[in-house]
């Protein structure tokens, strides 16, 4: 069989139209309404333990620099006042990061369990699994959807009050 310039150009130019819809297509069915609930936050960070520059984390992430504790949220780092309220709010110490801090901007310091967590935290109530965006929680469906996050269970901890009294966002789809 003999293919003629033409039709290999045109199954080009279609094969690329497609992978083009099929892109656009997978980001409408991943990306949530309102994409800032699931962005991560670029921060500058030392190497001090080995991590390299401009590493990327996600809000919600737990950093431990000397013995403070902190949390990501929109890109700062926001200090637990204490390790008690460190571990009323459900955090673990497995889940930890070791960085340096000092070249990360600082948010508002965390002074009392009695609040939601920070935006980007992993929730559960009533074995439904949570990602806390700014004003709306998003539930996970399903394990495989929540594992294609790259999320680990290791790092949900036990919703609150104040996080069960956000509205419930749009279900979270695959990634």
């Amino acid at each position: 069989m003999q293919i003629k310039k033409g039709a290999v150009i045109i199954v080009i130019i279609l094969a690329a139209i497609g992978a083009a819809a099929f892109f656009f297509a997978q980001r409408l069915i991943v990306e949530p309404e309102d994409n800032s609930n699931f962005s991560s936050s670029r921060v500058p960070l030392n190497d001090t333990y080995g991590f390299p520059r401009n590493q990327v984390l996600l809000d919600g992430t737990i950093i431990k620099d000397g013995n403070a504790f902190y949390v990501v949220e929109y890109g700062k780092v926001r200090r637990f006042s204490s390790l008690d309220i460190f571990n009323d709010m459900g955090y673990s110490i497995e889940n930890v990061k070791l960085l340096d801090t000092s070249t990360i901007p600082k948010g508002f310091e965390i002074s009392t369990a009695d609040q939601r967590h920070p935006r980007g935290s992993l929730v559960v109530f009533n074995k439904t699994v949570y990602f806390l965006g700014e004003q709306n929680r998003y539930a996970f469906t399903s394990e495989a959807i929540f594992e294609s996050w790259e999320y680990s269970f290791s790092q949900v901890i036990p919703a609150n009050t104040h996080d069960l009294a956000l509205p419930n966002g749009e279900f979270i789809k695959l990634k």
